[in-house]
C-alpha cells in the first residue's frame, strides 16, 4: 500500500519537471490529491501498528509474571 502510494508520487513528481504554468496549477490539484492518500495510508498503518502493539502487551505482561516468579 505505501509502496503504492510513493510510486504515485513519485510518477506525480516526474510529470512536474518542466510543466508550463498552466499545467502546474492542474498540477496542484493531482499533488494535494497525492498527500492525501499518504495521509490516509499513514493513517491506516497507525491504526495497524496500535493493534499490534496492544496484542503484544498480554504476552509481554505473562512473560514478566512468570520472570517474577522465578
Amino acid at each position: 500500500m505505501i509502496i503504492e502510494e510513493l510510486r504515485m508520487l513519485n510518477l506525480f513528481n516526474s510529470n512536474c519537471q518542466g510543466k508550463s504554468e498552466e499545467a502546474e496549477n492542474d498540477s496542484l490539484g493531482q499533488e494535494k490529491d497525492a498527500r492525501l492518500a499518504v495521509e490516509k495510508a499513514q493513517a491506516g498503518l497507525t491504526e495497524e501498528l496500535g493493534q499490534a502493539q496492544g496484542n503484544l502487551q498480554t504476552p509481554n505482561e505473562m512473560v514478566r509474571k512468570l520472570k517474577n516468579k522465578i
